[in-house]
């Protein structure tokens, strides 16, 4: 089963989807026409993990729906459908492709990691609770990391800040250069006003991600102004400006810099 990665904005469901999907994993190949025979169900499923891969996921839904008409079996166009689903927030019919290729892969533990994802955002708990952890115990899932991730966020959105930590270290045992896990880290800890601690994950987090992603860099000047350190929030804000990925987190950054020029 080919896994695709896709670069998704900073927020709990982006987070979710992004350990789910992203990290951890081999990116999927891109499309290379030679490879199946144009038409036939695999070339049409290789143009959408290619699309899905692009972010497009009007056209990437368009050729796994067209692969599926083909072969109503194609694991790949499945998966696919459920992940185009997923990140349109379409969780029900995301939950029903999933279900579809649990019948057809029982021992893919993604699956599970995939619908434990599904049932957290519907609040339903126990089955989230229940899937993820099933990822996350199996001897042969490639990245229990991820399962793990998203069991700690479980606990953060019922405000269980010691357990989500309790699974935030276990993650950290199968994978210590797991970003995600530090923000969770640094998130945890923020919480609870541990704001040394939590810049210090935060850093972690930001040396492994080589400083790009917006979230971590308006996590870090955050904590610095908590701390008292202005100019250094200052600093790290206005280098992120040009790295907004969106006008919600580009009016972030200018509210936080109107905001700390505003004590000085």
């Amino acid at each position: 089963m080919r896994v695709c990665k896709k670069t998704l904005a900073f927020a709990f469901l982006t987070l979710l989807i992004l350990t789910a999907i992203a990290c951890g994993k081999k990116k999927s190949p891109l499309f290379e026409p030679s490879q199946a025979k144009p038409g036939s169900a695999e070339y049409l499923c290789n143009e959408g993990l290619a699309f899905l891969d692009s972010g497009d996921f009007t056209q990437a839904r368009n050729r796994f729906q067209a692969a599926l008409a083909k072969a109503p079996s194609n694991i790949d166009a499945i998966l696919g459908m459920g992940l185009v689903h997923l990140n349109n927030r379409e969780l029900d019919q995301s939950l029903s492709y999933f279900e579809r290729l649990k019948e057809l892969t029982p021992d893919s533990y993604d699956v599970y990691n995939y619908m434990g994802i599904i049932y957290l955002e519907l609040q339903q708990y126990p089955r989230a609770r229940e899937n993820l952890l099933i990822a996350a115990t199996s001897s042969t899932y490639k990245t229990p990391e991820n399962a793990y991730a998203n069991l700690a966020i479980l606990e953060i959105k019922q405000n269980n800040l010691d357990a989500a930590m309790r699974y935030i270290k276990k993650g950290l045992e199968k994978k210590k250069n797991f970003p995600q896990l530090h923000i969770l880290e640094g998130q945890v800890l923020e919480a609870q006003k541990n704001w040394q601690d939590a810049l210090l994950a935060y850093e972690r987090a930001s040396t492994i991600t080589y400083n790009n992603d917006p979230g971590i860099l308006i996590a870090l000047a955050r904590l610095h102004k908590q701390l008292g350190d202005k100019d250094k929030a200052l600093n790290i804000l206005e280098s992120s400006l040009g790295k907004a990925r969106n006008e919600a987190e580009r009016q972030t950054i200018i509210n936080m810099i109107a905001d700390i020029n505003s004590q000085n």
